[in-house]
């Protein structure tokens, strides 16, 4: 008698698990399809996002141009009114990633080197406006991108890394 209801227990148990795994599939299977097509979308919105004036460039297009500082800088950042303490980010130096699909990319390439002190301070200034609440290295980079752009008037630089960020 108690083997037999050992074995139906078992039964039942079993059944359940097997009830429980069919609905969770069958639940989430929808999902992951709707997930593939909202990437799907996600992909198609970046192609058009990586223009530059209707070209459009792929990973072989792009040149690293690293800059490294000559020592770690430790930079303060905006101070909120509400906070005592003093927040900083360091960095080790920076890079640029460069689109050589552009029109006049050495003469670009040039005019980076010659004012890679300048774009150096663009960087460092960028970081230091931020306030503690708002740093996250991609808004840090993304700002920084498009002060680049628009002090070379160019779309030439289309990332920039930054290295060895620390944020305190």
């Amino acid at each position: 008698m108690k083997k037999g209801l050992v074995n139906l227990f078992g039964f039942i148990f079993t059944a359940a698990l097997v009830i429980g795994t069919l609905v969770i599939v069958y639940n989430l299977i929808p999902k992951y399809v709707h997930t593939d097509d909202l990437i799907d979308m996600v992909t198609e919105k970046l192609k058009i996002d990586l223009t530059d004036n209707g070209t459009t460039y792929k990973p072989d297009d792009l040149v690293n141009y690293p800059v490294t500082f000559d020592k770690k800088r430790t930079l303060p950042l905006k101070k909120d009114e509400e906070e005592d303490d003093q927040h900083y980010v360091e960095v080790d130096g920076y890079t640029l990633v460069l689109n050589s699909n552009i029109k006049k990319f050495k003469k670009k390439k040039k005019a980076i080197q010659e004012k890679e002190d300048d774009i150096s301070e663009i960087v460092i200034k960028t970081i230091t406006s931020f306030k503690e609440k708002d740093v996250t290295r991609t808004k840090i980079t993304n700002e920084i991108v498009l002060k680049l752009q628009e002090y070379l008037e160019s779309d030439v630089v289309v990332k920039v890394t930054l290295t060895d960020f620390k944020h305190k």
